[in-house]
């Protein structure tokens, strides 16, 4: 009985230990990340033929009246690519009105998964951030900086966008926003992603390249992006991010009854 006890741990182990020891070393050779995010307005000349990008544009246009009722306005349509290998990012960008807050609608593709989202950012003025959004896709990398909430059951998008006020008034009210400037927005968010990307350098998950237009990662790294993305990593940060996406929204709305 000690025995079989003995080689089910070992079973475990090695279970738990695969995607380590064989996904680090292929993740580390294949990832990498654009120094520079390079996004263009995607204007109706640069569609193609292909039935996908039409589905895509047909899903971010039919998100502009959910954001223009709460008082956002459209901006543009932009593309992120060859920001990482085999995978864009389509997006709706607007701004609120009265806050300068930011909203998308997001759909990343990549032969792998599509995943679509809505999200909010708000910008502060000592360099943090504030984001929620819907995603089903939990953050590989996590920054002090960048306050992060998820609930990817919530497709109402009112109720985001009061989730994102409640967060901001209960956790960050001491903070004080910056206005996304009309004519800068994709700038900002191009300045934005540079700014991650950095952090990741000092953080030692990423270093710079042969090409040195490319951030790759290192050893260390690597082993945290397999980590956070296979099991048992996956469920153990989903657990502790939802469960906290869980409360905060149990609060608001005892708020909201009084």
């Amino acid at each position: 009985m000690e025995n079989a006890l003995i080689w089910i741990g070992w079973i475990i182990a090695a279970l738990l230990l695969a995607p380590l020891v064989l996904g680090t070393p292929l993740v580390k050779k294949t990832h990498w990340i654009a120094k520079k995010a390079k996004i263009k307005v995607w204007e109706k000349d640069l569609e193609s033929d292909q039935n996908q990008e039409k589905e895509i544009r047909a899903w971010l246009e039919s998100k502009r009246p959910d954001f223009e009722a709460l008082d956002f306005h459209f901006v543009t349509y932009g593309i992120l690519a060859d920001f990482t290998p085999l995978v864009t990012t389509y997006f709706a960008l607007f701004r609120h009105l009265e806050s300068g807050l930011a909203g998308t609608a997001t759909w990343i593709s990549s032969p792998q998964k599509q995943i679509q989202y809505e999200e909010f950012s708000q910008l502060f003025s000592d360099g943090t951030s504030l984001n929620v959004n819907n995603s089903e896709v939990s953050l590989t990398w996590r920054f002090p900086e960048k306050k992060f909430y998820r609930f990817p059951w919530q497709k109402d998008l009112k109720w985001l966008f009061d989730l994102h006020q409640f967060i901001r008034k209960q956790k960050l009210a001491d903070k004080s926003g910056l206005i996304v400037v009309p004519g800068k927005e994709l700038q900002t968010v191009s300045d934005f992603i540079a700014k991650e990307g950095m952090a990741l350098i000092s953080s030692g998950a990423y270093q710079i390249g042969q090409d040195p237009e490319q951030l790759v990662l290192t050893w260390a790294g690597a082993v945290n992006a397999v980590w956070a993305n296979a099991f048992p990593g996956k469920q153990i940060f989903a657990r502790q991010e939802l469960g906290q996406s869980r409360q905060i929204e149990k609060e608001m709305s005892r708020f909201q009854k009084g």
